[in-house]
């Protein structure tokens, strides 16, 4: 599996684990990717231990691929991307690894839990969460960014955050 295909795989894992401990059905939940190599878009025999299989096999939810020449398939995740570059990434200097991690954990806080979005009626995604799914703990906006590297080869001994097998003990 190439490099970017496993922390494709990596992320999806993480994230419905995340999901699934905060109660989702991930019956309900579909992934939609572009046709990328990471996504497991050039793969014509699908491995249970790929994206998709990932997705499918091992958590029950469901993967589309966007389809092809359709630019604005993605269009939520394009200006998303596009709003925090510019407001974050643009606007920071990373004295070094740990800083980066501080400051896009705080960033994706403030994002979830205090900015608004001009078009959802500038609400926040809390306050949309409290609307639309009054029952889901706003702890769903406490999956903290890692360096997904972590999760290829726990050191023995020590406690990996956002690993599986972690206690969550540092």
């Amino acid at each position: 599996m190439s490099g970017s295909k496993r922390y494709a795989t990596l992320a999806a894992d993480r994230f419905l684990a995340h999901l699934a401990a905060h109660g989702i059905d991930l019956c309900d939940v579909e992934i939609r990717t572009d046709l990328g190599t990471e996504f497991d878009g050039d793969t014509v025999h699908l491995q249970p231990n790929g994206f998709i299989g990932t997705i499918e096999q091992q958590w029950g939810a469901r993967h589309e691929f966007n389809p092809p020449h359709c630019p604005n398939a993605n269009a939520d995740v394009e200006t998303v991307h596009s709003t925090i570059e510019g407001e974050f990434f643009d606007a920071q200097y990373f004295e070094h690894r740990a800083d980066f991690f501080a400051k896009v954990n705080t960033y994706q806080f403030w994002y979830n839990v205090a900015r608004k979005n001009s078009s959802r009626g500038w609400c926040s995604p809390l306050e949309l969460l409290a609307q639309k799914a009054p029952r889901l703990s706003p702890s769903i906006f406490l999956l903290p960014p890692i360096a997904l590297e972590h999760l290829l080869t726990p050191k023995v001994g020590h406690d990996v955050p956002g690993h599986p097998e972690s206690s969550g003990i540092s």
